[in-house]
């Protein structure tokens, strides 16, 4: 859970602010006013918790707003310190009690429950617990605080939480831990790392999480983004985010087809809700980005013309840019980086950002040019005859 003035806020996303890509659902029951986590319970139901300073509360709602039921779960045994997040299996239901703003606490959590005693409304809960091999001080360091947490998953094998990132300054990772199903004290180190694309760190505060399996996509959630998380083409994961507009959200799932649930909580920016958001437009965008993230669009060029280069982005790359000649000798070079820009959930021409690249060719000689782009998405080459 972060706090912020509403004058920061203006200040951080100054020009953005106009900008809504949300639809709203339905307004949340006035129970849950700090909604940290949503999870299926049923087709047409959600869970989800209020965070810390809150009753060890599990809510079942409704896709319209409706309360349905309201399992105290502090009769299996559970308290809330600072929940933030639910996951779940075929099984079991997993509530992440590892808020940990300030970087001091020595008792993550996160608490499994039978779904089949949840129906009963009653039973036990076994306990993960779990510290990070990489932290040393209570807190550490400012530039080391990367060990707050409110978002995690349940894959078929493991249960996969995120760090939010609070060091200082912020770098913009956030930190992926994968924990044993099994109850047990565990010490975990980070399987890997991600940059979050961002102008502010609430751009790259990872405030919930959620896989879909099928799709092989990670959803991971700031105030004004959902972050997709997707392997480039040499595999490495990486961000490509969309604009989600301005709200203090705190979760995210996937649910039918294409479409993610995601809730706020109140305060001065948000009324609690939960939102829908379609992301058919997206996934279209990222299968044309696959197909051809650049492009030279000249095969014969003469020297007193330019050669014309595309090059797409949907989010901040970096693309170096060689043209050799028959001998092998560079005649040009550069290195092409796009800015950052949130996009919104419309169509793909939106999602999708293009710069067209003009060079001179009079110096580079006559002959064969190979012209390679190395795009983070994959690299193109190209043969273009140059002619008097």
């Amino acid at each position: 859970m972060h706090r912020i003035h509403p004058l920061l806020w203006i200040f951080i996303f100054g020009i953005h602010l106009p900008i809504f890509a949300q639809h709203t659902t339905a307004q949340l029951p006035q129970e849950i006013n700090e909604s940290s986590a949503l999870e299926w319970a049923t087709d047409s139901s959600l869970y989800t918790i209020n965070d810390s300073g809150n009753d060890p509360v599990l809510y079942e709602i409704h896709r319209d707003g409706r309360l349905l039921r309201a399992i105290d779960l502090d009769d299996f045994g559970l308290d809330n310190s600072d929940w933030e997040s639910l996951a779940q299996d075929a099984l079991y239901l997993y509530v992440g009690d590892f808020g940990n703003n300030r970087n001091t606490r020595k008792d993550l959590v996160i608490y499994k429950i039978s779904k089949a005693q949840l129906r009963r409304g009653w039973g036990s809960a076994t306990e993960i617990k779990f510290r990070c091999g990489e932290q040393h001080g209570f807190p550490p360091k400012p530039s080391s605080r990367q060990y707050d947490f409110e978002g995690f998953y349940a894959t078929s094998t493991a249960l996969v939480v995120w760090s939010k990132n609070r060091t200082e300054p912020c770098n913009g990772y956030a930190r992926k831990y994968v924990l044993s199903k099994n109850p047990g004290n565990y010490t975990v180190f980070a399987t890997d790392s991600v940059y979050l694309q961002g102008e502010s760190l609430f751009e790259q505060w990872v405030a919930g999480a959620d896989y879909h399996p099928s799709k092989k996509l990670t959803a991971l959630l700031s105030g004004p983004n959902i972050h997709f998380l997707v392997p480039d083409a040499s595999g490495t994961l990486v961000d490509l985010p969309v604009w989600a507009g301005i709200s203090q959200k705190e979760s995210v799932v996937f649910g039918e087809e294409t479409t993610l649930y995601v809730t706020d909580e109140v305060n001065h920016l948000s009324s609690g809700k939960l939102y829908t958001y379609d992301y058919a437009p997206w996934l279209a965008a990222l299968s044309s980005y696959r197909e051809q993230p650049a492009k030279v669009l000249q095969k014969r060029v003469k020297r007193t013309e330019k050669l014309v280069l595309s090059i797409q982005y949907m989010s901040a790359i970096s693309a170096p840019i060689t043209v050799t000649n028959e001998a092998g000798k560079i005649v040009y070079s550069e290195t092409f980086n796009s800015k950052y820009y949130p996009r919104l959930l419309g169509t793909k021409h939106t999602i999708i950002q293009g710069k067209t690249l003009v060079l001179p060719v009079s110096d580079w000689g006559l002959g064969k040019m190979t012209v390679h782009i190395d795009h983070p998405f994959g690299a193109v080459s190209q043969t273009v005859t140059l002619v008097p």
